[in-house]
């Protein structure tokens, strides 16, 4: 139904006078025409509804407009178009202005949110590495604890060998030692025995 649209959002309906037209999404678009006085500044209130128009029904705009002048409505003047026109450029404009802030306000709320995320993230990962910080202070404290005990180990086995080679030496030297006497023992057996054969 593109020409109903069109003669309904285009303007051209409310080209007539006395008529206001509200758009209701998912409804069928229907004329109530009232009965009574001019409309006033406030609406319909007061009026006596007289009848009800499927406009669906009407293919054409040739059509519409026809029903409107036969249902009575008179065209507006070229003033009162003309001011229907600057009044609906105000309300065009206006709208506009309220998209705009609207959409300009998602924009910085989505900023915000971007933002604290990526701040929430910074945070995180801050924290991480403290928390990483901290396990390889406590890991190199760990490892200089096991070369402090690495180191006394080392030491203590060099005080072991130390030792050791002492004990080798002292055996040494009481080997020498008991070598020497036994071989004086022999000497002096030796020489008593010649001193008896002569």
């Amino acid at each position: 139904m593109p020409n109903l649209k069109s003669f309904l959002k285009d303007g051209e309906v409310e080209s007539y006078r006395n008529v206001e037209v509200s758009f209701v999404p998912g409804k069928k678009a229907i004329m109530t025409i009232y009965e009574g006085e001019s409309m006033s500044a406030v609406g319909v209130d007061g009026m006596e509804e007289k009848e009800k128009i499927v406009l669906s029904d009407y293919k054409t705009k040739e059509e519409m407009h026809a029903l409107m002048i036969e249902k009575g409505f008179q065209l507006k003047s070229e003033e009162e178009l003309e001011a229907m026109k600057i009044r609906k450029q105000k309300e065009a404009a206006e709208e506009a202005e309220r998209k705009a802030k609207r959409k300009e306000e998602m924009r910085i709320k989505r900023e915000m949110k971007q933002a604290q995320k990526k701040l929430e993230e910074e945070e995180e990962e801050k924290e991480k590495a403290r928390e990483e910080m901290e396990g390889k202070g406590e890991e190199g404290e760990g490892v200089a604890d096991i070369e402090k005990e690495q180191t006394i180990d080392q030491g203590n086995k060099v005080e072991n060998e130390e030792l050791c080679c002492a004990a080798a030496d002292r055996a040494q030297l009481w080997s020498e030692v008991r070598l020497n006497k036994m071989r004086k023992e022999f000497r002096d057996i030796f020489r008593s025995t010649c001193t008896s054969d002569a």
